[in-house]
């Protein structure tokens, strides 16, 4: 495997945490996880008006490159039934790419039509650190936090721990 995708997992509707099993379960058929966050229960953003959701981080290996990932992602979110309705809305699954490394380097950005990564919001979102940081991307991650002059303490998002996935 080539490269290292870093994805971040999130639902708020039905079993949660069976949803995110089964996310895994999918995307196992195009990469390798190598390591995955614990579970968190996150309150919403931007539209609160809906119940909370539950997150978690994977650290994952694959030979595809990330617009071949992202497909890859479309289609698993389509198949387990995800329906695009409310921006930022109540959803079975959502998949996102948040980092991206090429074999032999640190860390990669890609700016494209349909994807950009880093992902662009990933530092304003305490449940995305917090998953992010229990991977192996970590070091890379507090220096551009630092670079950002980003005080996680003032992203007032509450995040409670629940599980750890069985996968």
């Amino acid at each position: 495997m080539h490269n290292q995708a870093y994805l971040s997992l999130g639902t708020n509707l039905g079993d949660r945490l069976k949803n995110l099993e089964q996310a895994c379960v999918e995307l196992k058929q195009y990469v390798v996880i190598e390591k995955v966050s614990g579970v968190y229960e996150t309150e919403p953003l931007h539209y609160t008006e809906q119940d909370p959701f539950y997150n978690c981080g994977l650290q994952v290996s694959c030979n595809l490159d990330p617009l071949e990932l992202l497909s890859k992602i479309k289609e698993i979110e389509n198949k387990m039934g995800r329906i695009n309705s409310i921006r930022y809305g109540p959803r079975l699954i959502d998949i996102d790419i948040i980092f991206w490394k090429k074999e032999g380097l640190e860390s990669s950005s890609i700016v494209s039509e349909n994807l950009v990564i880093p992902h662009p919001m990933w530092s304003d979102r305490l449940f995305v650190i917090r998953t992010m940081s229990e991977l192996d991307i970590k070091k890379w991650m507090d220096s551009d936090l630092e670079k950002k002059n980003i005080d996680t303490v003032k992203l007032n998002q509450i995040i409670t721990y629940v599980c750890n996935l069985d996968i």
